[in-house]
């Protein structure tokens, strides 16, 4: 069985599976864990998949969001197998203690609630 990866235009998609739009997020509010609800930063975690079948028909087989993607997060997958495992022992305790952009793990700051890097401030 060959798999095949198709892209959907937005919009067809938009209207049968709502995500949050850019004006949604500037908002601070939009549709979201099939609900209505603040959104604090600018980008939210959220997976789906779907099956088209020979007839072409498209079914919606599994969403998971806010929650559910250790699965597909190789790096949790790792940690879990070492002995101090995830070591979130941060002040957030959780991804964002130790989690850098590609090009940020030699910079010095955090990452705010919001999902920004937020570099430190330089001394004067």
């Amino acid at each position: 069985m060959a798999y095949q990866v198709g892209v959907v235009r937005r919009r067809r998609f938009q209207l049968r599976f709502p995500c949050l739009l850019r004006a949604e997020i500037a908002k601070g509010e939009g549709y979201y864990n099939y609900e209505i609800c603040r959104i604090g930063v600018e980008e939210l975690s959220g997976r789906s998949v779907f099956y088209k079948d020979v007839n072409g028909d498209v079914f919606h087989t599994y969403s998971s969001f806010g929650r559910g993607g250790e699965d597909v997060l190789g790096t949790y997958r790792l940690l879990d197998l070492v002995p101090k495992g995830r070591d979130e022992t941060g002040p957030n305790r959780n991804l964002s203690d130790w989690v850098r952009h590609h090009d940020r793990y030699g910079d010095r700051g955090f990452v705010a609630p919001t999902g920004r890097w937020v570099p430190e401030a330089s001394e004067s």
